[in-house]
C-alpha cells in the first residue's frame, strides 16, 4: 500500500500563490495601520506642544511665545530665538518635537539643521528638532523695528481660538508656518508647497489655539474659512476681501489683528490643494 509522504508540485504552487495574494492584500493594510499609529504619536506630540504654549501663556501675562525673533543675542554666533526654545522648559523633551513619520525633518536634524536654521541661525541654543512650526500670525519679529504680523499676540486678542491654527507639521525648514509671499510661489519647494508636511497619506495634524488637535487636509485649513489669518505681505485677496482684519500690512504693527482675518484667498487654496497630492 502506497503512503503519500508529501505535496505535489501543483499543490505547492497553489499554496505559494495563495500566500502571495494574501501578502499583496495585507501588506498595504499593515502599512496603513503602522502609519496611523505614527500619526497618533505625532498628534500626541502636538498636543503636548500646545499644552506647553498654554502654560507659557499663563506665565507671561497671557502672551504667546514669539514664533521667531532675530533680535535676541543668545551667545556667540546666535542672534535669534523661536517658540520651540521658549516652551522647552515646559515640554522638557526634544523627542516631543519629532514626528515619527517626518523623515525629511529627521534627516535635516541628522545633518545639523534645527528649528530656525531656515532663517539663517546655524547654531540655535537648544537644538530643537523642527518637525513642527507655529502660525506666523501669532507674532514674528524680523530685524529691529520690523514686527512681522504685528507684535507678540495676547490670548485675549484671538477672536476664535478654536478655529485658528497654532501649530502645524513642518517639512523641516522653519520655525514659522509661512512667510510673506509663500502662498504665491506656485507649486514649488520655495513656497508653502515645500514648507508644510502632510505625510500621513495627505493629512497633517494641526493644534489649534484653544489646545485641541485635529487631523486635516491642507486645503481645508484655508476654505471655507481661512484658519491661519492674513497670509502674506501686502496681500490682495482673490476675490477681494471686505474683512477689516485683512486690510492691514502684516509686516508692520498695523497688521496686529491679522490673525483674525478669515478671508479665503483662492491662490493660497490652490497651492494647499496641490500639497494634498504631493503626500498621497
Amino acid at each position: 500500500m502506497n503512503v503519500r509522504k508529501g505535496f505535489t508540485l501543483i499543490e505547492l504552487l497553489v499554496v505559494i500563490a495563495i500566500i502571495a495574494i494574501l501578502a499583496a492584500i495585507l501588506f498595504p493594510v499593515f502599512a496603513k495601520v503602522r502609519e496611523k499609529a505614527r500619526q497618533a504619536s505625532c498628534a500626541s506630540n502636538e498636543k503636548q506642544l500646545g499644552l506647553g504654549v498654554i502654560q507659557y501663556i499663563q506665565d507671561y501675562d497671557e502672551h504667546f511665545p514669539v514664533v521667531w525673533d532675530n533680535r535676541h543675542n543668545l551667545g556667540a554666533g546666535e542672534t535669534d530665538i523661536n517658540w520651540g526654545q521658549e516652551i522647552y522648559p515646559y515640554v522638557k523633551s526634544l523627542q516631543v518635537y519629532v514626528c515619527p513619520s517626518n523623515t525629511s525633518a529627521a534627516a535635516l536634524v541628522t545633518s545639523g539643521h534645527f528649528m530656525g536654521n531656515g532663517f539663517g541661525d546655524e547654531t540655535p541654543a537648544s537644538n530643537i528638532p523642527d518637525s513642527y512650526s507655529m502660525n506666523a500670525d501669532i507674532g514674528f519679529v524680523n530685524e529691529t523695528g520690523q514686527d512681522t504680523w504685528g507684535p507678540y499676540k495676547s490670548e485675549a486678542g484671538i477672536d476664535e481660538p478654536s478655529n485658528k491654527v497654532m501649530i502645524t507639521e513642518s517639512a523641516g525648514q522653519n520655525a514659522a508656518t509661512h512667510w510673506p509671499g509663500w502662498f504665491n510661489e506656485g507649486n514649488n519647494t520655495g513656497g508653502i508647497y515645500g514648507q508644510m508636511f502632510a505625510g500621513h497619506t495627505g493629512i497633517m495634524n494641526v493644534a489649534y489655539i484653544d489646545g485641541h488637535v485635529k487631523a486635516m487636509k491642507p486645503a481645508n485649513l484655508l476654505t471655507p474659512v481661512n484658519q491661519f489669518g492674513q497670509l502674506g505681505d501686502g496681500e490682495t485677496f482673490t476675490p477681494a476681501s471686505s474683512d477689516p482684519n485683512c486690510s492691514g500690512n502684516p509686516t508692520d504693527n498695523t497688521g496686529a489683528n491679522g490673525i483674525n482675518c478669515d478671508a479665503v484667498d483662492t491662490q493660497a487654496v490652490a497651492e494647499m490643494s496641490a500639497m494634498d497630492g504631493r503626500f498621497q
